[in-house]
């Protein structure tokens, strides 16, 4: 069984523990290969994987003032129309869009899409017992007052005009060279990754070197790493972060640091990233036992800070690293006479939640906040700490100027002028002052 809202590959095995916790107070829809439903399934067959982002983020829900079971929603309008979007991608990236009209829900009421015909019809029937055709999806549906559905998560009760989403500006086309992993700088290159590949460090994918400038071909690496899903370059430190981004329910977050990384890369002669042979320091978060797909960026450049996000964009974590003899308890110490080698050690230092769950890809960090590229939306959501332990969202949508391939934002990194965003066919750029 997998996991409906934006699994990344089809029909992942999860088991019903690990939909438990992954379950938004009760309102999530899962889906496998042949059913659909709650806490009662109902057999469709042969349904398509699907991808959906509602552009606006927000769906506004009331009550009725006499009876609290029928529901009216509408989606904040403020000066356009384009907020009610709704977008979905398919496996074999090919895309629709249609807008969501305001509209009631009674008692057992589903809104439901069909992605063969571009429609919106409701239907009517018990949790769990809404016909639908293996090309329909249950995006709202009410029971008793209360919303689940695939849209759920972007449900708010009451009458917000707040849209959590902000444009970007519009992002000049860069490339035909595609990321269709993670993507990083350093100095005069960029690296495209490749994969996925298996996590247990036996099969090699491509991590390509580009010059910035012309976009030519330096050379193309071969990595066992694993899916390096998100990769973080730090100048300062010269140092590569790995991310292995494992689509796995059940592996802890795992990181590496590459130290020295600059010379290694710029040397003509290195061409494998061999995991058994290169020099490395493991960050293992094991202790994390219920957490997975964790994903690492390098924070502040005078810092030794590295942020965390895990458990599909709903965990954040401030990371402090321990160098040299500096044991900071967590993680596995390797002791170490180079003040400046960090040593595998950790600690938390903060932890905010989210209720916003997302399949996201590369990030980075900028000025206090993590951005993240979410699949299946083609945008960037940025991550905003709070201080009561909760980190909001802010979700940038990518405009471009050309017909270049729209797919999901797959890398995203950053230098002193422009912001770089990948998918797996194209690359694009804008000023990194639409950040600020």
């Amino acid at each position: 069984m997998s996991w409906s809202k934006m699994e990344t590959s089809q029909y992942n095995p999860v088991n019903k523990q690990t939909l438990d916790k992954l379950s938004d107070n009760g309102t999530s829809l899962f889906f496998n290969g042949a059913s659909v439903g709650g806490s009662t399934q109902v057999s469709v067959t042969g349904r398509p994987y699907a991808l959906f982002s509602l552009r606006g983020g927000v769906i506004n829900i009331q009550s009725d003032t006499f009876n609290n079971k029928i529901l009216y929603y509408s989606i904040p309008k403020l000066d356009t129309d384009r907020y009610r979007r709704l977008f979905w991608w398919t496996a074999s990236g090919g895309y629709a869009s249609i807008d969501i009209p305001d509209g009631t829900l009674n008692d057992n009421d589903a809104l439901v899409y069909n992605i063969s015909t571009n429609t919106l019809t409701t239907k009517n029937g018990t949790w769990g017992n809404v016909s639908v055709s293996q090309n329909e999806y249950l995006l709202l549906y009410n029971n008793l007052g209360n919303i689940g559905g695939l849209l759920s998560k972007y449900v708010n009760f009451g009458s917000s005009t707040r849209v959590p989403i902000r444009e970007l500006g519009v992002a000049d086309y860069y490339t035909s060279n595609g990321s269709p992993q993670g993507l990083f700088l350093m100095d005069e290159y960029y690296f495209a990754c490749a994969g996925p590949v298996t996590d247990d460090y036996t099969t090699y994918a491509n991590m390509v070197m580009y010059n910035k400038s012309t976009n030519a071909l330096v050379k193309s690496i071969s990595q066992n790493f694993g899916h390096m899903n998100t990769v973080d370059y730090s100048t300062s430190k010269n140092s590569l972060l790995i991310s292995n981004g494992s689509k796995s329910y059940t592996m802890p977050p795992i990181a590496w640091i590459l130290p020295n990384f600059k010379e290694w890369a710029t040397n003509s002669n290195n061409t494998v990233l061999e995991y058994n042979t290169v020099d490395k320091i493991t960050l293992d978060f094991s202790q994390l036992s219920s957490e997975f797909k964790g994903q690492f960026v390098w924070g502040y450049d005078n810092t030794d800070i590295i942020y965390m996000i895990s458990n599909e964009c709903r965990t954040l974590r401030k990371i402090l690293l321990g160098k040299g003899t500096n044991n900071l308890g967590s993680g596995v110490y390797v002791n170490t006479t180079d003040p400046n080698r960090y040593n595998g050690s950790y600690q938390i230092l903060n932890t905010w939640q989210s209720n916003v769950v997302d399949v996201h890809s590369d990030m980075f960090f900028y000025k206090g906040n993590v951005y993240m590229g979410i699949k299946g939306a083609n945008q960037i959501r940025k991550a905003i700490p709070m201080s009561d332990g909760t980190f909001e969202s802010e979700y940038l949508p990518l405009i471009t100027n050309t017909n270049g391939t729209l797919a999901d934002v797959e890398g995203l990194d950053y230098d002193n002028e422009y912001l770089y965003i990948f998918n797996a066919y194209d690359g694009y750029r804008l000023s990194i002052n639409n950040l600020y």
